[in-house]
């Protein structure tokens, strides 16, 4: 979609909220609301993903119990830019509802990997394999399966032996440089 008719579909979403002469009088948790709104809408027809995002965590961070607005902003993060920053959002629907998806504690783990808390990413990795085991026939679409985990374990595992003894690493082969 090219960039004007994409610039013209956002401002008239917006349009509402300036129109509205009590707008800072509004209510976080309204406003929030239908921030949301707005960002399912442009997702719905644009797909921009870095406007929506944007417009998700501002709902999230006007409603910090707005688990949906939190759950989205996370995830958005965790499928474009800032994975690290993902943990904030995703740890807010965790502390209120941890049973709002079956895969929360390894989303937040994920975010904590992509942000090199190792220890953190471990502890979430190892509450979800523990949630799994103990619900072993679970069949859900937000299931994670062992092997993910296990990999994800690994993965961590390494990155802190990694970060722990830094050295001067090059993905090219020494003799490629000396040309």
């Amino acid at each position: 979609m090219n960039s004007i008719p994409r610039v013209l579909i956002f401002l008239a979403l917006l349009l509402p909220f300036f129109s509205t002469p009590s707008y800072s009088q509004q209510d976080p948790k309204e406003i929030a609301k239908q921030y949301m709104e707005q960002a399912e809408l442009i997702m719905a027809e644009t797909k921009a993903m870095d406007d929506a995002r944007e417009l998700m965590v501002t709902a999230a961070d006007l409603d910090t119990t707005f688990i949906k607005a939190n759950y989205e902003a996370g995830r958005m993060h965790l499928v474009t830019v800032g994975k690290d920053r993902a943990v904030k959002y995703l740890l807010r629907v965790f502390r209120q509802d941890p049973a709002y998806r079956f895969d929360i504690e390894y989303w937040i783990g994920r975010s904590y990997q992509y942000g090199e808390d190792f220890t953190k990413a471990l502890e979430y990795y190892n509450l979800y394999k523990d949630k799994l085991a103990k619900k072993a026939n679970y069949q859900g679409k937000d299931k994670i399966d062992q092997a993910t985990i296990d990999r994800a374990i690994f993965e961590c595992e390494n990155g802190k032996e990694f970060v722990s003894r830094p050295g001067n690493f090059s993905p090219m082969p020494q003799s490629c440089h000396t040309r």
